[in-house]
């Protein structure tokens, strides 16, 4: 058993989001934050960190030329927590920032996360992932390009190492998103190869 340790630190960065369309829209995040890690054991370990989002908006109406800025103060910050058995690794995690929306708009996310990994043999694995988010506006000004929406979703895959450095994985996940008293499911079946590369002796 380790002994239990607790590391702290600082971190900041900057993201920038474009999208193209009947809005031009550009944004920029500047976000500082506190973390810490504590260690409790060779099997538990927990993570957090806490911090505000500053996000700077551009907004051009591409019909009428009319430009738009404004900005927006956010928090963001998130949880974590994984517990290691000898073939079974389980993860969760609970997160607030700012994330582009598949429309090109940004938006303020709220995400819980569970995870499952399990080893079957030195060559296979299954996995079991779920994700819960909760969407908002970023602004007022957001609102008629953003609505609240509500996404769940859940994927399932085995994976199996045919070389030392080629695997396949086999899949099926299933997704539902709830918006403007609306709902809808999809489904979706995957295979992948993926090969790993060393670039350095």
């Amino acid at each position: 058993q380790l002994t239990p340790t607790l590391s702290g630190g600082l971190s900041s960065g900057m993201s920038a989001y474009f999208s193209d369309g009947a809005d031009e829209r550009s944004t920029y995040t500047f976000n500082v934050s506190g973390n810490t890690g504590w260690t409790v054991n060779r099997r538990l370990s927990m993570n957090a960190s806490l911090g505000p989002n500053l996000s700077f908006t551009s907004l051009t109406d591409t019909t009428t030329g009319l430009e738009e800025e404004y900005t927006s103060l956010s928090a963001r910050g998130q949880i974590g927590i994984s517990y290691a058995l000898r073939d079974t690794n389980w993860s969760a995690g609970l997160s607030q920032g700012v994330q582009p929306t598949t429309d090109g708009a940004i938006a303020n996310t709220t995400s819980l996360s569970v995870r499952m990994r399990h080893k079957i043999n030195d060559a296979s694995s299954v996995s079991v992932a779920s994700s819960l988010s909760y969407l908002l506006p970023l602004s007022e000004e957001e609102e008629d390009s953003v609505s609240e929406r509500l996404n769940l979703s859940v994927r399932t895959s085995y994976t199996h190492a045919l070389t030392e450095d080629v695997n396949a994985s086999l899949g099926y996940a299933i997704r539902w998103k709830h918006e403007d008293d609306e709902s809808f499911v999809s489904h979706k079946v995957f295979l992948t190869l993926t090969k790993s590369f060393t670039f350095l002796p």
